[in-house]
């Protein structure tokens, strides 16, 4: 009787903190939406490629999958990505950071990006890489595929567009 009383008790408190926990994710959201909002172009282009590297520095590849265009995640699972030869072997074990350095805009739709990578040597000193990317913005979301490509992502909307378009045309002749 005992013990089932303290098995209980255990629940209990576990389910609280369940709970309590879950709330704050939720508050966490809900104020990096709003940070998100209160940035400018370059830092929220500095803020999504960081997100994506520092994932990446601890083995997680899901910040790369985020960066690419929609149609490879509705064409690819993340299993099936994770085997692409571009992503299979992309590492970085030293990266402490990134810096946004120069953004040059293209029509609002697309930017070059002067980069460099900081990384933390053994010695504990850090090294700058200068990089040049270039990023798409997709549906007001900055986006740096590794895998996809714009040509595919435009093909992709116009069958999605043609379908929408037959769908209700064909609804509204019924």
């Amino acid at each position: 009787m005992k013990r089932t009383k303290i098995i209980l008790q255990l629940l209990t408190c576990g389910l609280i903190a369940v709970l309590i926990g879950c709330s704050a994710s939720q508050d966490d959201t809900s104020q990096a939406d709003t940070d998100q909002a209160a940035m400018t172009e370059e830092e929220k282009i500095a803020h999504n490629l960081n997100e994506a590297l520092v994932r990446l520095t601890y083995g997680d590849k899901t910040g790369l999958y985020n960066l690419e265009f929609p149609y490879l995640r509705e064409e690819t699972n993340f299993d099936v990505y994770l085997k692409l030869r571009s992503i299979e072997f992309a590492q970085m074990d030293s990266l402490d950071h990134l810096e946004v350095n120069n953004v040059q805009y293209f029509d609002d739709d697309s930017a070059s990006v002067d980069v460099a990578y900081v990384l933390n040597s053994l010695s504990g000193e850090q090294t700058k890489l200068p990089d040049r990317l270039i990023i798409y913005k997709y549906k007001d979301r900055w986006v740096k595929p590794t895998a996809s490509s714009l040509k595919k992502q435009l093909e992709f909307d116009e069958l999605v567009r043609q379908a929408d378009s037959s769908a209700a045309a064909e609804s509204a002749g019924q």
